[in-house]
């Protein structure tokens, strides 16, 4: 059976980018903004999300410590334009899984969902 995997981000080149990318091996779904992002967790399941930080209205960080409010155990892997240490510490600190930048390497995040998923 197929993990679901949630899109956040709002550039819709790039959620169509990596629905494309994760359909093969998982069922994708995106969400343009962190607040859709939560309604989708509250009403269905999903194994893994991959969220961006800068988003309009709410940020990935806000979306990410709602998250963990919500669904403390799922997988939570931000993927953002901003290489920032401050930024990225804030995120460890809501224990997000894995920070990656963008633009994006393929393998990287196939990898990196594949070994998030595993455990």
């Amino acid at each position: 059976m197929k993990k679901k995997i949630l899109i956040v981000d709002d550039d819709m080149s790039i959620t169509i980018s990596l629905k494309y990318l994760l359909e093969e091996l998982y069922h994708p779904a995106t969400a343009s903004s962190g607040e859709e992002a939560l309604d989708k967790l509250k009403k269905n399941h999903y194994d893994a999300v991959l969220l961006d930080y800068k988003m309009d209205g709410m940020d990935g960080l806000e979306t990410l410590r709602q998250i963990r409010m919500m669904k403390e155990n799922i997988v939570v892997i931000m993927l953002s334009a901003i290489d920032n240490e401050e930024i990225i510490n804030e995120a460890k600190k809501l224990n997000v899984n894995h920070y990656l930048t963008k633009p994006y390497k393929k393998d990287e995040i196939l990898s990196t969902l594949r070994n998030n998923l595993a455990a």
